[in-house]
């Protein structure tokens, strides 16, 4: 596809994305001032991930990933950052505004290239560095409009060091195990992974119980 029409769908698709995550704050907003369970909401979205994982597999869209003990062990640290992410994400919003925590998640690439670059010594380009500067400024500036909360910035700001963990640790181990062919099956797919084993981490800060200690053990086993 040539460059003429790549680009208009560029701009399409980012505005979609961009739309739909917002309309997930909102929404994620009114359920928590609904419900005031924070942690169940966090855990009970990486649980829906898991059904539609595992649908996905059992009907033949994707190829169901053959993983050792030693590759289930790989994805456990990126997991658990997953999952430290979504929950501090829920508690950010549980917090504070859904605005002021959409402008700090906003900060997330250059936690990422900062990430990247301490964890993995992927370092980019100088310019791509200041292409980032920006993004800064206006989150400074507009965190200021909005009213600024300590919490809120906090969990927002931990959520993105967590999410950045996620996409480094991620890209470390993206070639381990039978994840399919084709590099967008194998990111699907390793994605779906790390959503099950982030659910099953988590479930212990919502049941109180090591339930899903014993269930990690007896996949691994």
């Amino acid at each position: 596809m040539d460059a003429k029409r790549t680009w208009p769908l560029l701009v399409v698709y980012v505005f979609i994305w961009y739309a739909s995550n917002v309309r997930y704050n909102i929404v994620n907003k009114m359920l928590l001032e609904s419900l005031h369970a924070t942690v169940i909401i966090a855990w009970a979205q990486l649980a829906f991930g898991v059904v539609v994982a595992v649908c996905l597999w059992r009907c033949g869209v994707l190829p169901t990933p053959s993983l050792s003990r030693g590759d289930i062990l790989a994805l456990v640290p990126a997991s658990m950052a997953f999952a430290a992410g979504q929950i501090t994400t829920q508690t950010a919003l549980t917090f504070g505004h859904v605005s002021l925590t959409h402008v700090v998640k906003s900060v997330e690439p250059v936690v990422n290239a900062l990430v990247s670059a301490l964890l993995l010594g992927d370092c980019l380009n100088p310019f791509t560095y200041l292409t980032l500067v920006p993004i800064d400024l206006g989150v400074c500036l507009t965190a200021n409009s909005l009213g600024f909360d300590v919490s809120t910035l906090a969990c927002a700001m931990a959520s993105n060091v967590c999410f950045a963990l996620r996409n480094v640790l991620a890209s470390k181990y993206g070639r381990i195990g039978d994840l399919g062919e084709g590099p967008a099956v194998r990111t699907t797919n390793q994605l779906f992974l790390l959503t099950v084993l982030g659910s099953a981490i988590s479930l212990p800060f919502v049941s109180d119980i090591p339930v899903s200690f014993a269930i990690v053990i007896r996949c691994i086993g």
